[in-house]
């Protein structure tokens, strides 16, 4: 039943945001768009992650560093409203193909152990920012850009789980808005909506009691190689 795996898949995607700090977005949406397409997905992830967001975030407050980070927050919050008309008026074969290419290539670049040169010009968020907010509000996942500019300014995990967390909540609320204003909050999100929330509960509830006892390397590549799998099977 749908029901059911909207349940298990935002569980699964919430156990991997708190125990990553990032990855909610790359896990669930996906599996969502198989079954249910990106206009029903997107916003339905971006109102479930926004109920839970501000909980995270609150959690690790005192890692973040605005100051490292508010160019990110200006130029993401800028282009959303771009990637949100995207899902609204492309063809959905299209953008689920974009979106497959995407995660792909983002699970590629991670697994071969690529590392970006350090952005030593705070400047460079101007240029990365927009990419990352267009694509949160096309398929909710500006965390690869987010990920790809903190591993370049070698940010500790700390300070890396408290400065995303910061850029998602503030994302996702933008994102929600420009859903609503374009009318993709339909009667079917919000019924979808109501089988999510007991998964962003129980996930959320799991991560934080469990992501002590987790090795960080070997959970990030299993969640890279399943997003790699998932990828080619959008593209498909």
């Amino acid at each position: 039943m749908p029901e059911v795996a909207i349940f298990l898949i935002f569980m699964l995607a919430m156990f991997v945001q708190t125990s990553a700090g990032f990855g909610s977005a790359l896990v669930a949406m996906p599996l969502l768009a198989s079954f249910m397409g990106t206009r029903v997905s997107a916003p339905l992830f971006a109102i479930s992650f926004g109920c839970i967001a501000i909980v995270i975030t609150y959690r690790y407050r005192h890692d973040l560093k605005i100051e490292n980070i508010w160019r990110l927050i200006i130029g993401s919050l800028i282009s959303i409203p771009i990637g949100v008309n995207v899902i609204s008026t492309w063809d959905e074969q299209v953008t689920l193909a974009i979106y497959g290419a995407f995660i792909s290539a983002y699970a590629l670049y991670s697994l071969l152990g690529f590392q970006p040169p350090r952005f030593e010009n705070k400047n460079w968020q101007w240029v990365l920012s927009p990419f990352a907010g267009m694509m949160s509000g096309a398929f909710n996942t500006s965390g690869p850009v987010y990920v790809i500019y903190g591993d370049s300014q070698r940010w500790s995990p700390f300070e890396f789980k408290g400065n995303l967390q910061i850029l998602f909540f503030l994302n996702s609320i933008l994102t929600t808005t420009n859903h609503i204003l374009v009318g993709n909050i339909t009667d079917e999100v919000l019924a979808l909506f109501i089988f999510a929330v007991p998964g962003i509960i129980v996930g959320t509830a799991l991560g934080f009691a469990l992501d002590k006892f987790i090795n960080p390397d070997i959970f990030r590549k299993v969640i890279l190689v399943m997003l790699l799998v998932m990828g080619i099977g959008l593209i498909l």
